[in-house]
């Protein structure tokens, strides 16, 4: 088949597309990457142009993408077109509209979800038409796929349920504990560093935590913040010997291979990735019980959901006391990731479907 893969920002491509785009590929379909740019070191034999994409709401660059990526289908004359992540699902879905043709809707998560009043009704309403439009909407888990479906007005034949949770799964051969052990305790937070993924916790974490002999702090993300929120967060930073933040990297398992708690505060997950990646390490997941976390943590074993910022705080603290507790729960995450995520088992599952 001729096919158009269509995702937002670079980071995206390996984080999210890279499994797809390999299956893909070695199954001998003709593969056009269209997304922010690409990186060449990737292992993958793909056509790649880039679109102009713009992580705001709203921006002029959007009609510059919309017409790229209606001469891409014009060009290439896809038999489908995969769309995914927030704005490149809205950009790609107005084009194939336009062009009439076929695309499949890979749904990452509900953007409107922690909006109130005209903004959430206004982004259910780009999402109905990604949802409606499509031949049909894949979700990457069970509680993304029940909430979109009991809060949107929506073509219930254009949605399915998901049979697996995750859109590519983990490499439990790539995430896995490391044997080499430092005596601290090491939390890892993984991510976008903004509001909606928790900074105002992440930043009570780093106040609680500073400083602290027996804990070492790794904050592994890109800044998109404002400058005011950089500097009280760098603030602490800086004047802490145990909190190192790091730029986002590709080689994501060099640091949570060795973490024994990861922090994921999010407010608004499709799934959460990271959060099955640090069980395959062996981390117990700290996270917020919200659709799609509630699929990618197995509460009491893998790790925790809760509802509220001090209960995680808390719980870090019971967990630090209670060694014992910490160690069994790693060896559970580890179990939990093998037995329901290897990616080498569902992604050619999760593709075929």
């Amino acid at each position: 088949m001729k096919i158009i893969y269509l995702i937002g920002p670079d980071f995206t491509v390996f984080s999210l597309a890279y499994p797809h785009l390999k299956y893909l590929i070695d199954q001998k379909n003709q593969v056009l990457l269209l997304s922010e740019s690409f990186n060449k070191n990737l292992d993958l034999d793909v056509n790649h142009i880039s679109i102009p994409f713009s992580r705001q709401k709203l921006s002029y660059k959007d009609f510059f993408a919309i017409k790229k990526i209606n001469n891409c289908i014009k060009n290439f004359k896809p038999d489908i077109v995969y769309v995914s992540t927030p704005k490149a699902s809205l950009l790609g879905s107005i084009s194939c509209y336009l062009k009439k043709t076929k695309y499949v809707y890979i749904h990452r998560g509900a953007y409107y979800q922690n909006f109130n009043s005209i903004f959430q009704f206004f982004f259910k309403k780009i999402d109905q038409f990604v949802i409606n439009n499509s031949l049909r909407t894949n979700f990457i888990s069970k509680s993304l796929y029940n909430y979109v479906n009991e809060n949107l007005d929506i073509n219930k034949s254009k949605i399915f349920e998901p049979k697996f949770n995750s859109s590519k799964g983990v490499d439990t051969e790539r995430f896995k504990q490391s044997l080499i052990k430092n005596d601290k305790i090491e939390i890892i937070y993984c991510g976008r560093i903004c509001i909606d993924k928790g900074f105002i916790p992440l930043l009570n974490l780093i106040n609680k935590f500073s400083n602290d002999k027996n804990v070492n702090i790794k904050i592994v993300g890109r800044l998109e913040i404002t400058n005011s929120q950089i500097n009280s967060f760098m603030s602490i930073i800086e004047k802490s010997d145990n909190i190192k933040l790091i730029d986002w990297t590709d080689r994501l398992q060099d640091f949570m291979n060795i973490a024994d708690i990861h922090f994921f505060p999010s407010f608004r997950e499709g799934f959460g990735n990271v959060a099955i990646e640090a069980a395959s390490s062996g981390a117990v997941t700290i996270g917020r019980n919200i659709p799609g976390v509630q699929d990618a943590i197995k509460d009491g074993k893998s790790g925790y959901l809760l509802n509220n910022d001090l209960d995680m705080i808390e719980k870090i603290d019971y967990l630090i006391e209670n060694p014992k507790k910490l160690q069994e729960m790693k060896l559970e995450a580890r179990k939990f990731a093998i037995q329901n995520f290897k990616s080498s088992e569902i992604i050619p599952l999760i593709l075929k479907i």
